[in-house]
């Protein structure tokens, strides 16, 4: 995906300031830092740098010394560059509204600019924990259904304007394509979550607790049943 960047920066917007969005800290360094061995200028921000280092990063960034930012939601409030021509998320954001609000913080002098967004199931797991289960779940799951309308112009345009109270079929508009979509398969899963299930639980009784990642390397190694759906692709 970062040389997916690298190549697309490298034919639209050489020399234009731009933003990219990851989801944690390491990833902001490890985007920043493949960037510049590839001859982009770039410096990561985030929550883990000292105060000076932000403003150092910051004004780097404004007076267009560093042409990208790689950063997590830390930055970007407050700053108002107009000459941004595209920001880039690299992670899928917790909610439409936050997605909104960081992409427009490109083209705010009114020229044109771009807003790319990489899609992932795997950024599902990774950010549902981050989410106000209370508040923000409903906003989520609309984000991941933005996500997963693979570049339909129309539909991503029906979301955004009913979140924001600007259409009222976006709901209708949304099923009719998944009822059109020849590439939806529909599987019984039950054994597969019975087992998951019981990984879960004597992992959180031999540990005292488990991780995605712990229970997914368990069912792998020692579960007939993983193996087999993990050689189908699921």
């Amino acid at each position: 995906m970062t040389y997916d960047i690298i190549t697309f920066i490298g034919e639209n917007h050489t020399g234009e300031s731009g933003i990219i969005y990851t989801l944690s800290r390491s990833e902001a360094d490890e985007v920043a830092e493949k960037l510049r061995n590839n001859g982009i200028v770039s410096l990561s921000y985030h929550a883990g740098l000292d105060a000076p280092v932000k403003k150092c990063v910051q004004r780097s960034w404004m007076r267009n010394k560093t042409q990208v930012v790689v950063a997590t939601i830390a930055f970007g409030l407050g700053i108002n560059k107009p000459d941004v021509r595209f920001v880039i998320h690299h992670t899928l954001p917790k909610s439409i509204g936050a997605y909104h609000q960081e992409s427009g913080r490109a083209g705010r002098d009114g020229e044109p600019a771009e807003c790319v967004l990489y899609y992932s199931p795997r950024d599902i797991p990774r950010v549902l924990p981050m989410v106000n289960h209370k508040l923000g779940i409903d906003t989520f799951w609309l984000m991941v259904r933005y996500g997963q309308a693979h570049g339909d112009d129309e539909l991503c345009r029906h979301i955004l304007s009913a979140t924001f109270g600007e259409a009222d079929n976006t709901g209708r508009y949304f099923y009719q394509k998944l009822d059109n979509c020849t590439t939806t398969i529909t599987r019984e899963v039950g054994q597969y979550c019975q087992t998951v299930t019981e990984l879960v639980r004597a992992l959180n009784i031999s540990t005292g607790g488990s991780t995605l990642n712990q229970v997914v390397k368990k069912w792998r190694r020692s579960n007939h049943i993983g193996n087999d759906l993990n050689e189908k692709g699921q």
